[in-house]
């Protein structure tokens, strides 16, 4: 998601460059699952080139979604939009109607990404926000590639809901999103 927090491309007036962004936040909450978790990636429109797609996460959600989330920055963008809007009604209609949705993620990644140490974690590399990062190079190198010609069907269809769930197994039997 990408909100444009930075400053306002030249020729674009503020109010309708903010109204925007009201909006990519309004609609990314409206994938939020009802345990509360965010998906990081929501497939808004079909597209058979990406991988991996809904298919391969297989979480049974409208609209279909990944299985994981990220850090969950948007409260952080929400909080910015509402201070930087000089349109007053639309800022406080706008963070009023997100305020539950917001506080609902805050309130399920808390307890789901909270490991047996106390540290916050993540369950997948794409859950840090840093998704393509060199950093993640070696410690993926010793995993095995999954694409769809590896996977066979019951792994497909369970893929987005257990691999995750397995990796946490040891530290809460409730941190499935």
């Amino acid at each position: 998601m990408v909100l444009g927090l930075r400053a306002d491309r030249p020729g674009v007036g503020r109010s309708g460059t903010l109204g925007r962004r009201w909006t990519e936040l309004t609609r990314l909450m409206s994938a939020q699952w009802p345990s509360g978790v965010v998906p990081h990636i929501v497939f808004w429109h079909e597209d058979k080139s990406y991988f991996p797609g809904p298919e391969i996460w297989a979480t049974e959600r409208t609209p279909p979604s990944s299985g994981i989330t990220q850090p969950p920055l948007p409260a952080s963008a929400a909080a910015r939009l509402f201070a930087g809007d000089p349109d007053r009604e639309r800022a406080v209609t706008s963070l009023r109607s997100l305020w539950p949705g917001l506080m609902a993620w805050l309130s399920w990644i808390e307890p789901a990404r909270k490991g047996p140490h106390g540290a916050n974690v993540v369950v997948h590399p794409w859950e840090s926000g840093m998704d393509n990062s060199p950093s993640w190079d070696q410690p993926l190198s010793v995993v095995p590639e999954v694409s769809p010609a590896t996977l066979d069907e019951h792994q497909a269809d369970t893929f987005g809901e257990h691999v995750f769930v397995n990796v946490l197994s040891p530290w809460s039997s409730s941190v499935a999103p």
